[in-house]
């Protein structure tokens, strides 16, 4: 009985001295930008958690995408695993600089709080909302899927003819909109075309 208790003392021993490994749960690397909340590492795809950018083919997508790849460009980022969702990609709390990702990018209104499956980015999304930031810059359309700001592209009426400015181009911040005037929203560059308006020329 005394050697087997010396024995598994020693084992306990040599257990709390083994090094350990690095979480299987937490990811890191340089990331590879899929869209404006997915990223690779490698061939490892990763979804953030708790938030919900335009699709790449949306009017605001681009933009989107744009936002995410200057914050992550050339930086380490680091990744908490949540879930796995049903494409495959991990699901996870991302920090690049310390910052919580997806915290920043609904702050700065380039993705909205994915509150189907957390609630965590409620208040970055409603001071988005407020001050008419990213995807909140247009005019609020409702979807299938709820209130969303799609119609975010500038349709202006100037001495140089219709002009639609999209999300990020030059004039778009100094421009604004009069509906008395005949001005208006666009929801795709597609929609903006066909009635009439043109992009700026360089």
């Amino acid at each position: 009985m005394v050697r087997f208790l010396i024995f598994a003392a020693v084992l306990v021993g040599f257990a709390v001295f083994l090094p350990s490994g690095p979480s299987p749960d937490r990811l890191s690397g340089v990331a590879e930008i899929v869209d404006g909340d997915t990223f690779r590492f490698g061939e490892t795809r990763i979804r953030i958690f708790g938030i919900d950018a335009p699709e790449a083919s949306d009017p605001m997508g681009p933009a989107a995408t744009a936002w995410l790849t200057n914050r992550l460009s050339g930086r380490p980022v680091s990744c908490d695993q949540r879930d796995t969702d049903r494409y495959g990609r991990i699901v996870a709390v991302c920090y690049a600089d310390g910052r919580d990702i997806g915290s920043d990018m609904v702050a700065d209104g380039w993705a909205t709080a994915f509150v189907r499956f957390s609630r965590d980015y409620i208040d970055e999304e409603s001071s988005a909302r407020a001050a008419r930031l990213g995807i909140w810059s247009g005019e609020v359309v409702k979807t299938s899927s709820g209130l969303t700001q799609e119609c975010a592209i500038k349709g202006n009426i100037s001495d140089n003819g219709r002009i639609y400015h999209v999300p990020g181009s030059r004039y778009y911040d100094k421009t604004r909109i009069s509906q008395a005037r005949g001005e208006r929203w666009f929801c795709s560059v597609a929609e903006a075309r066909a009635a009439g308006w043109r992009a700026p020329r360089r």
